[in-house]
């Protein structure tokens, strides 16, 4: 098509133009009224967004916590990580209950966790849950409960603990009798 509209018209604001010419000149006309370097601040303003975005992601994917242990009997209740399960050889504490559960924030009681339980040599696990990292702190909470024992609470903050969250040490809770 022609630029300017056949016969009659010449002016080039005349509604009579073809309207693809009109937006090519009127494109023109905006780039050449930019400021200097706008189109430079654009890309960089968008350049900054998905910077943002992918940063944002990278923070909130998931991470994972294991846990594998063993449930002994002691005169002090404490616990233990070590390459071995019970490696100060106590008496096991067979069918002790273990609790594993991750919070948002701080646990407060009511938060469904992943349970096992002791075998005849007080081992238990691997228990494990994937959760979504990044933004928050995250509570690591592990109740350790058995009948005629007081129970044991090892609780740790995720984003803090200096502690094995991978399973790759085993964790001894030593339970004290009522």
């Amino acid at each position: 098509m022609a630029p300017f509209p056949v016969g009659g018209g010449g002016d080039s604001n005349s509604d009579h133009r073809d309207p693809e010419a009109r937006e090519l000149v009127l494109s023109r006309r905006r780039r050449a009224e930019a400021p200097p370097g706008s189109t430079r601040l654009g890309l960089l303003g968008l350049l900054a967004v998905l910077l943002t975005g992918l940063l944002l992601a990278a923070c909130t994917g998931e991470t994972f916590v294991e846990y594998r242990g063993a449930v002994v009997r002691s005169q002090v209740p404490s616990h233990t990580f070590a390459a071995v399960p019970n490696p100060d050889a106590l008496p096991p504490v067979p069918g002790a209950e273990v609790t594993l559960t991750v919070c948002s924030g701080e646990c407060r009681g009511g938060e469904r966790g992943r349970t096992a339980r002791a075998d005849a040599q007080g081992e238990w696990g691997p228990l494990d849950i994937v959760f979504g990292g990044g933004l928050t702190d995250h509570e690591i909470r592990i109740e350790v409960t058995a009948p005629g024992y007081v129970s044991y609470v090892y609780e740790v903050v995720y984003e803090r603990t200096t502690d094995p969250t991978a399973g790759d040490r085993w964790l001894t809770v030593s339970l004290a009798g009522e």
